[in-house]
């Protein structure tokens, strides 16, 4: 099994050859948390698409707006992907051919 890290890796390897898409990351020893964005793509929109496509990604400013400002996505916010203990490989790998292909239409 992988662990919430080792899944956190896994999606931010997966979506790093999309040239639109934006990391922003804490320190990664800390917390399995992986935020992004798409362009300049709302990230609401993003995480809406995400959800109507059966994934519980959060889009906005998720309670931090100090730490939006002071990345510079205060207007956009970011979509943040946290797996869980039970997030599956193929869970993953969904979802990142999921973004991809929001990506690639977008």
């Amino acid at each position: 099994l992988l662990s919430r890290r080792q899944r956190q890796m896994c999606i931010r390897d997966r979506l790093s050859d999309i040239d639109k898409i934006k990391f922003y990351e804490a320190d990664q020893k800390k917390v399995p948390i992986l935020s992004f964005n798409i362009g300049d793509i709302p990230s609401a929109e993003i995480a809406s698409y995400l959800s109507e496509k059966g994934f519980a990604l959060r889009g906005g400013l998720q309670c931090a707006a100090v730490t939006h400002t002071t990345l510079g996505t205060i207007e956009q916010g970011t979509v943040r992907f946290s797996p869980s203990a039970f997030s599956t490989p193929q869970q993953v790998t969904a979802l990142s051919r999921t973004i991809k292909i929001f990506a690639a239409n977008n």
